[in-house]
């Protein structure tokens, strides 16, 4: 009879452990509250319950975090809707947290926080594994599925400097003068436009002055007019020395006439 007893008591114990294994269930998420993040940007990493059969409810969480070390920096976390925050070793990554009733509906029980690295990967992941839920005596540990989050990062492109724009512009100087010799002025300036973002560059002119002064050159030689070739007088002059000459020869005429007035008065 004593042994009937005992066989009965392992059975029902058997029964219950295997029950309890078995019926018993709890699932979970990581959810970050954006999809993109650059160098720089702090990240909020929501953990929820998202399903729980167990016989009164969950009480209290165990874990271990792991994330990019290379890309992201451990900041904070913090319980959320009633739970404690957890007591965590950044050594060891564990985390053990509670509650101070038990939780039969889907919640979010931990927010996460990190900060992007400046070197950071496109798609930098976060985990939560080794995860068992409690419900006490009634309801046990249950195990639940680990989880990872993977974020992206994208980092700024800078636009290369590739765009140049020159402007060359040339003046011509023409003279209708003839006999003046101009020399060509051509005033040459060149842009250049360098984008980096929102930058321009204007460049001088390599000399600080291109415009030069015209000049004017007389030449003398035989391709000048009749008028003024060496020997030939211009007309006005040859005018007033014929006026000179004729002037003369009538004053020597008049005093040769008087004197042969006079001579001719004597011989009489």
């Amino acid at each position: 009879m004593k042994k009937i007893v005992k066989i009965s008591l392992i059975l029902l114990s058997i029964m219950c452990v295997t029950l309890s294994a078995y019926a018993f269930s709890c699932s979970m998420s990581l959810d970050s509250t954006k999809n993109e993040y650059k160098p720089g940007d702090d990240v909020t990493v929501d953990v929820k319950l998202t399903n729980i059969d167990a016989a009164d409810g969950i009480i209290a969480l165990i874990a271990t975090l792991e994330y990019d070390t290379n890309s992201l920096t451990y900041v904070s976390m913090q319980g959320q809707n009633g739970w404690e925050t957890p007591a965590y070793s950044e050594t060891s990554k564990k985390l053990i947290m509670s509650r101070n009733a038990l939780v039969t509906t889907p919640e979010t029980v931990l927010t996460i926080n990190f900060k992007v690295k400046e070197q950071s990967a496109k798609n930098p992941t976060i985990t939560l594994k080794n995860i068992t839920a409690s419900g006490g005596i009634a309801t046990g540990d249950i195990p639940v599925a680990d989880m990872t989050k993977t974020i992206t990062v994208k980092t700024p492109v800078t636009p290369a400097n590739n765009t140049v724009n020159t402007n060359t512009n040339t003046n011509t100087n023409t003279n209708t003068n003839p006999g003046t010799v101009i020399k060509p002025t051509n005033n040459t300036n060149t842009n250049t436009n360098t984008n980096a973002g929102a930058t321009n560059q204007n460049k001088a002119p390599t000399n600080p002055s291109t415009n030069s002064t015209i000049v004017a050159t007389t030449s003398n030689s035989s391709t000048q007019p009749d008028s003024v070739k060496t020997g030939i007088l211009p007309k006005t002059g040859a005018t007033r020395v014929l006026l000179v000459v004729l002037g003369i020869t009538a004053v020597v005429s008049v005093v040769f006439y008087i004197k042969m007035k006079k001579l001719d008065i004597n011989m009489k």
